[in-house]
């Protein structure tokens, strides 16, 4: 009786130690760079969600993780405390040459491609002149307004075009409004919030959306080069979601993206095609199982 008293003591307190030792094991935490236009940033926010889906499906066991927004800073500024491990661990940006240089990309497309479509926001009297163009030729007559952090600038001046950069957001609509340049070419899964949310401040901005310009811009997720073990997870994640479908229909649910579905509602519009000389030269952009076909037979303007 009394071994078997012993016994039971034994496992009560092997488990309840175990049990122990798993409340106590610290949470998983990633630190991302805080938004920089507000919390309610729907296109952060995809992205933020995203990555923690990723590292749920790669997580062990009951494992807590924590996306923690911890530091605001520029979008090169974060690249470069990445790079330093200064105190963001990862965040989500076009590609680049340089910045797969610099760091580790997870090379997934977030959106699967999507932020090389790009319609435009315009000036109200400049509308009429977009919708007056009849050949490709005609839009270099417009100056295109563009981030000073994107690659997006780069790639326009490289394709011939007159760009005006602006370190804010913000500051990017109001050169619109004053005339310093003529449209803001945004991506298909990000124009129509941005539209609503700023007409009410920017009466005269106008959405333009009777051709796309396009170019393959992948936007990654972007960690140390020294942190394997979350560049693994992240891509591990991300690939359990695309096999598991739980990626396709995060697209499909997102108030971000799920205006874009079906995708046969809009991908056959008349396109300008531009080259992007920032793109590194083993990028694969023909596997539809990571991103979205431009059609084969697309109307060119």
């Amino acid at each position: 009786m009394r071994r078997t008293i012993t016994l039971v003591t034994f496992l009560l307190l092997h488990f309840s130690n175990a049990a122990i030792a798993r409340e106590a094991s610290p949470p998983y935490i990633v630190n991302i760079p805080k938004p920089q236009n507000t919390d309610l940033d729907a296109s952060y926010v995809h992205s933020e969600k995203l990555l923690e889906l990723a590292l749920s499906l790669s997580s062990a066991g009951n494992e807590e993780i924590i996306v923690k927004r911890n530091i605001s800073a520029s979008q090169s500024d974060t690249l470069k405390i990445i790079a330093a491990g200064e105190g963001i661990d990862v965040y989500w940006v076009g590609t680049s040459i340089e910045r797969e240089k610099n760091l580790r990309p997870i090379r997934i497309p977030i959106f699967k491609g999507l932020l090389g479509f790009r319609m435009s926001l315009v000036h109200q009297d400049t509308a009429g002149q977009f919708y007056g163009i009849t050949d490709t030729d005609q839009i270099f007559q417009f100056r295109a307004c563009l981030g000073a952090d994107w690659p997006d600038a780069d790639i326009f001046e490289a394709n011939g075009f007159e760009v005006n950069r602006s370190h804010e957001y913000r500051g990017l609509l109001n050169d619109i409004m004053q005339k310093r340049c003529d449209f803001l070419p945004l991506s298909v899964s990000e124009i129509n919030a941005e539209y609503k949310d700023n007409k009410s401040v920017f009466s005269s901005l106008r959405l333009y959306n009777r051709f796309i310009f396009y170019y393959p811009l992948p936007m990654y997720y972007f960690v140390n080069k020294e942190n394997t073990a979350l560049a693994e997870r992240i891509e591990q994640g991300l690939e359990k979601a695309i096999d598991n479908g739980e990626f396709d229909r995060y697209m499909r649910e997102s108030p971000v993206t799920r205006h874009l579905f079906p995708i046969d509602n809009w991908i056959h519009m008349q396109y300008i095609a531009l080259k992007n000389p920032l793109l590194p030269e083993d990028t694969d952009t023909s596997n539809p199982r990571y991103w979205i076909q431009l059609p084969q037979t697309h109307a060119k303007l």
